[in-house]
């Protein structure tokens, strides 16, 4: 058991009834993200915050409680991915586009959707569902921080969260391009 799971659950996964699964979360932050991204391409980024930072944090938590409670799925393991990289993507296209460039969202987009394909296209020749590893976790909580970063830097004077969301999210783009290497999508 992963660290970040034994200390999950032994706190915050207490609170989740038996009825709430993996699975239902991960339903939650499909249903989240367009929600996020009407409320980031209107500029509310306050509510866009707050709901971004939530289903991000979904994500760890589906993770855990499946990985805790034994409820790991095939449908778990497909779509989970599939729910991280339209919210990451689509919050990238608003606020990286808006605040950064417009090349380095697309770059975050483009490493997303060659994940998605090259794990589709294992799952329909091999059977086989991929597994996160290390790269893309790092570059899933990099790509989350970046984008909160980014979002409190809309909501607050302070410039330097610009600066430091760039950082974050070209580690987050470093990290993309090891994933597609260990994952070997290109």
């Amino acid at each position: 058991m992963r660290a970040v799971d034994w200390l999950l659950d032994k706190s915050l996964l207490k609170l989740f009834p038996s009825a709430i699964t993996p699975n239902l979360i991960t339903t939650g932050r499909f249903l989240l993200v367009p929600i996020v991204f009407g409320l980031l391409i209107v500029g509310r980024y306050d509510w866009g915050l707050i709901l971004f930072t939530l289903a991000a944090f979904s994500d760890v938590l589906d993770g855990a409680l499946a990985r805790t409670r034994g409820a790991v799925s095939d449908w778990g393991k497909l779509f989970d991915p599939l729910a991280d990289k339209l919210l990451i993507g689509s919050a990238a296209l608003v606020l990286i586009t808006r605040l950064v460039n417009w090349w380095l969202a697309g770059a975050l987009v483009v490493i997303e959707l060659l994940l998605i394909f090259t794990a589709y296209f294992k799952l329909q020749k091999r059977g086989v569902t991929a597994q996160a590893n290390w790269s893309g976790k790092i570059k899933m909580f990099c790509q989350s921080i970046g984008l909160i970063t980014l979002l409190l830097y809309l909501l607050t004077p302070f410039a330097w969260l610009l600066l430091l969301a760039k950082i974050i999210l070209y580690f987050a783009l470093g990290f993309g391009i090891i994933s597609l290497v260990v994952y070997r999508s290109i």
